[in-house]
């Protein structure tokens, strides 16, 4: 009796073993098939979305995005629509993104120009948030947009003629803009070149000037241009008779200095 008691304490051991070898190998193989990451979700195209007026527009911040239904236009993608809109943005590998825009608005900033010498100042109503955008060749330049949170703005007088539009901003959607230019402001005027002086050299005319850097300088014949240059000096032949040279700097900026004259008699 003892001996059978041990024989099958011996193989209950045994099945005991058995049963969790195969449970060991059992569990991996089951976890591996059975059950499964979760996957990640697909990546979509990395773009934004402006609606202005009764414009859509789509700028990309990846490569290869297409927009059906959108023209190309620079950097982005246009559309002219003024209700409701839905549409697809695609990009080669990546699961489409739905897009869905709301209808434009139709309300305009009202928009007060003052100029004050070297500066305009604007009065702004009609929003409580407004974008300003420069304009070129009458298309907004979307990368310059600057956020305006008060009812006043300031601008700067360039020396060259800069255009503007004015947009209020009411959730995600923008209004028509206001387009407006400032005008250049006068261009600072160099000093007539120093210190001119008239030299002859056998059947040569020469003159010569005191030279500042970043100036060209422009030599008149009896009123005609002759010659160009950054330096300071010019040669030519002797005329025959009375002649008048005069020369002018101009600066980089496009500013012309009174003539500097030196008359010559033979």
């Amino acid at each position: 009796m003892i001996v059978k008691f041990f024989i099958q304490e011996y193989h209950i051991s045994m099945v005991v073993k058995t049963v969790r070898l195969l449970v060991l190998l059992i569990i991996p193989i089951i976890l591996s098939c059975g059950i499964k990451k979760s996957p990640k979700p697909p990546l979509k195209p990395k773009f934004d979305v402006k609606r202005i007026g009764a414009y859509v527009y789509v700028i990309p911040k990846e490569d290869n995005i297409t927009v059906k239904g959108f023209k190309k236009h620079g950097n982005y993608y246009l559309k002219m629509v003024s209700g409701k809109d839905c549409f697809k943005v695609k990009s080669p590998g990546k699961s489409d993104a739905r897009v869905c825009v709301e209808e434009a608005l139709t309300l305009t900033p009202e928009v007060e120009i003052k100029r004050r010498g070297e500066h305009v100042e604007l009065a702004l109503r009609g929003f409580r948030r407004w974008n300003l955008y420069e304009l070129k060749e009458d298309n907004l330049i979307l990368e310059s947009e600057r956020e305006v949170r008060r009812e006043t703005l300031r601008l700067e007088r360039d020396y060259v003629k800069r255009c503007y539009a004015i947009t209020g901003v009411m959730g995600k959607r923008e209004s028509p803009p206001y387009n407006f230019c400032v005008s250049p402001k006068p261009i600072p005027r160099p000093e007539p070149p120093k210190n001119l002086e008239l030299v002859v050299s056998q059947d040569k005319l020469i003159l010569v000037w005191s030279l500042k850097e970043s100036l060209e300088y422009v030599v008149y014949k009896n009123g005609r241009e002759v010659y160009r240059t950054r330096g300071n000096s010019f040669v030519g032949k002797l005329p025959e008779g009375t002649t008048t040279y005069e020369v002018i700097a101009i600066n980089p900026l496009g500013g012309r200095s009174e003539p500097a004259k030196v008359v010559y008699r033979p």
